[in-house]
């Protein structure tokens, strides 16, 4: 529930509640141990952060979202994140970070 309610403020660009309700899943994700779910909400929080400008946030979340994924061996969303990465760096023109990241 959390997540639809998250995804549905975020695409009208209502961002705070967004946030909330995507913060509230990440919680229910730690708590049960959902490491999928954790990777997932750390990449959409990135997402909603990166759509309010605060790059250094977004950054922090995809790392997050990095690590996750490397530890449960998901190649599909380190591509996905390495990629966002690459493309944070680029925002910051920081292209030598970015090279590494893509």
């Amino acid at each position: 529930m959390y997540f639809s309610l998250g995804n549905k403020h975020f695409r009208v660009s209502d961002y705070k509640k967004a946030l909330e309700y995507s913060k509230l899943l990440l919680s229910v994700a730690k708590d049960v141990g959902d490491k999928g779910e954790q990777v997932c909400t750390y990449c959409r929080l990135g997402h909603i952060h990166r759509s309010l400008d605060d790059l250094k946030t977004t950054m922090e979340h995809y790392q997050k979202c990095l690590s996750i994924a490397k530890d449960i061996g998901d190649k599909l969303i380190q591509g996905c994140t390495y990629g966002d990465l690459g493309h944070i760096n680029c925002s910051l023109d920081d292209l030598k970070t970015a090279r590494e990241y893509y």
